[in-house]
This record gives structure tokens, C-alpha cells and sequence, in this order.
């Protein structure tokens, strides 16, 4: 019986084949966060290999390490979250941090973020029983600014007292 033949045709490749290398890009980042209130993770603009966000912490696919986190913020490395803790300045603050590629530990960026932290103002509720003829206590002796107090109303002071609903008699 006849055998049978078969052919190979190979056809030369007009790029060559070339490895890429894996790459990791930490964007800088802005975000205002008010004290007691945590920031979106400042890794949500991270790639790697141009897709993102990465995920830090475990299973995730970067390792998240802090490298400049002034006093009084936090920057939890599983999880990309910034918080300010109360009583922390208003003002703005830098934190710097590296994503490290969790399969391929060598691919690493190191990013900048600008934190804002806003003033902060806490104008508690009160109650109080007044006698006709005799001054209340103040009535801002519970209210906070920046996580502290209490404020001082007037010249001089750290607020400014607007009364907004303020009964006859």
C-alpha cells in the first residue's frame, strides 16, 4: 500500500517573538479625608501591566508596604486605606508608599499621596434648665474643633458663634 505523505509548510514571522517584562505603576494620588473617616484605598489608580486596580494585602496581587506616613495618619497595608485620627492639624500631608508585584517581587513602584485634612468642627447638642436672670454655662463648653476643645467664641477665639434658632423670652 502507498504511504502517506504529509507536508510542513513554515512561514517566516514578520516581528520575533520577544518577552515582555512585567511592569507596576503606582499613580500619585490627592484625596481630602476628614479625622474618624477612612479615604478610599490610594492604590485604586495602581496597575499592573496596564490593568487595575491591583488588590493589596493577602491574596491579593501586590504587597503594599508604607515607606512616609507623617503622625496621626494611618495607611493599613492589606487594604490601601488611609485614615486620619481625630485631632489630628488640618493641613496637607504626604504619604509615600511602594507596590511590590506579588508573583514577581522585583517589579516595584513607589508612589506619592497628598492627603488633606480638613477642618473639622463638632457643635455638640445641649440641654440646659436657665433661671430667669441667671446665665446658662456655655453652651460651646462641649463642642470640638479639630477633635479638640472645647472652642472659644468671639474676638480672638477659634469660631465663629452663628445662633441659627434662638426662642423669645
Amino acid at each position: 500500500p502507498p504511504r502517506p505523505t504529509r507536508s510542513l509548510t513554515l512561514f517566516p514571522s514578520a516581528t520575533p517573538f520577544r518577552s515582555v517584562p512585567p511592569t507596576i505603576d503606582a499613580a500619585t494620588d490627592t484625596a481630602t479625608v476628614t479625622p474618624g473617616t477612612p479615604s478610599a484605598p490610594i492604590t485604586g489608580n495602581d496597575t499592573i501591566n496596564g490593568a487595575g486596580p491591583v488588590t493589596p494585602g493577602p491574596g491579593g496581587n501586590v504587597e503594599l508596604t508604607p515607606v512616609t506616613v507623617p503622625e496621626g495618619l494611618t495607611l493599613d497595608k492589606d487594604t490601601g486605606i488611609v485614615s486620619v485620627s481625630p485631632g489630628t492639624l488640618p493641613g496637607t500631608y504626604t504619604i509615600v508608599y511602594t507596590i511590590c508585584q506579588v508573583s514577581n517581587p522585583s517589579v516595584c513602584d513607589t508612589a506619592t499621596a497628598t492627603i488633606i485634612v480638613p477642618p473639622t468642627i463638632d457643635a455638640a447638642t445641649d440641654t440646659a434648665t436657665i433661671t430667669p436672670g441667671n446665665p446658662s454655662a456655655p453652651i460651646t463648653g462641649n463642642d470640638t474643633i479639630n477633635g479638640a476643645g472645647p472652642v472659644t467664641p468671639g474676638p480672638g477665639g477659634n469660631v465663629k458663634l452663628t445662633p441659627v434658632t434662638v426662642p423669645e423670652g
